[in-house]
């Protein structure tokens, strides 16, 4: 029977640095916590979406607005109004909000959850001060856990 692991041992190279971390699991709590920096972004994009698909409605309406008679371009150009100032109350939200930061902070968390050891402090504080997007980070962990779990297989 093949044993199933939850921690992972990984060593993590940061220019000539090398850092003994261990990669846990998240558990239910962790994965809640991250699921709500999750459902911020979805927001975000659910909003772009919408101001999107609204966009196409006005152009529609305008269409339609040269084949119709009077009253029914008047009823056309109150709903693009209506529009607009949804459009407008979309892109307010969108632009107001931080997507590549909030991006980053949701990766952050991922890594200050998933990663304990002796070395943990010290490689993020090097991640934050080199700037190193924990994107990248998660990645290069997780290409060395593929690898780790390959061998174990061969074993």
């Amino acid at each position: 029977m093949t044993p199933i692991y939850t921690t992972q041992p990984i060593e993590i190279m940061i220019d000539d640095e090398t850092f003994h971390v261990v990669i846990s699991d998240l558990n239910a709590s962790q994965k809640e916590e991250i699921n709500k920096y999750a459902t911020e972004l979805e927001f975000l994009v659910e909003c772009i979406r919408k101001s999107s698909s609204l966009m196409d409605d006005i152009e529609t309406n305008r269409e339609l607005i040269g084949c119709v008679g009077i009253l029914e371009k008047t009823k056309l150009l109150w709903e693009n109004k209506d529009l607009k100032k949804q459009i407008s109350e979309l892109q307010n939200t969108i632009r107001t909000s931080n997507q590549d930061q909030m991006i980053s902070d949701l990766f952050m968390r991922r890594l200050e959850l998933t990663i304990s050891g002796e070395d943990k402090v010290k490689m993020m504080a090097v991640i934050k001060s080199k700037m190193i997007h924990p994107q990248i980070i998660i990645g290069a962990i997780g290409k060395q856990i593929e690898v780790i779990n390959q061998k174990k297989l061969l074993a």
